[in-house]
């Protein structure tokens, strides 16, 4: 079978020999999918680094959030009740009573182990605990007048402890004068 691109005749009547012949036609098609079939490939890694670059956004922004919550919460009760973060690190937990609404999230939780859900999409542990603030050097500033409290986040919930992503945040509370 031929296809035609010029249906005009040669000087001896006969139809001109610029057409394509049916291998062309398959051999051009067989590029053009290839080449689609090419670029379809790169949409899951798109689809991965966007969900990826929101749990980021999600992590930094619910962080923020927590570790100011947390230090007003230690600036009403100065020193510090036992609804403060401890002073070390507790071990990570599976089990986060309560549900309370946070900001656009879901925060279950209490004491120094939270987990924050933000839609369908992402959920997060957030592990508290305070530490002294260290000046310059060996200057130690007392629990007295100021603290620090540190943050860590890992995500997914769903995957264990040690295959989770994680993220460490740190701010530090002054005594309200």
């Amino acid at each position: 079978m031929v296809f035609w691109k010029n249906v005009s005749s040669g000087p001896d009547g006969r139809p001109s020999p610029a057409a394509f012949n049916m291998v062309e036609v398959a051999l051009a098609l067989a590029v053009i999918g290839i080449g689609l079939v090419s670029i379809l490939a790169f949409f899951p890694i798109g689809l991965t680094a966007a969900r990826d670059a929101a749990a980021d956004s999600y992590v930094a922004d619910s962080a923020d959030h927590l570790l100011h919550w947390q230090a007003a919460q230690m600036k009403t009760s100065w020193p510090f009740t036992a609804a403060s973060p401890e002073e070390t690190k507790p071990a990570s937990t599976s089990s986060f009573p309560g549900a309370y609404p946070f900001g656009s999230a879901t925060i279950n939780g209490s004491g120094n182990n939270f987990k924050i859900t933000q839609g369908n999409d992402f959920s997060a542990e957030y592990i508290v605990w305070r530490t002294k603030v260290e000046g310059f050097g060996s200057l130690s500033i007392g629990m007295d007048v100021a603290c620090a409290i540190n943050l860590e986040v890992s995500w997914p919930v769903v995957a264990p402890y040690a295959q989770r992503k994680k993220a460490y945040y740190y701010l530090e509370v002054f005594k309200p004068k």
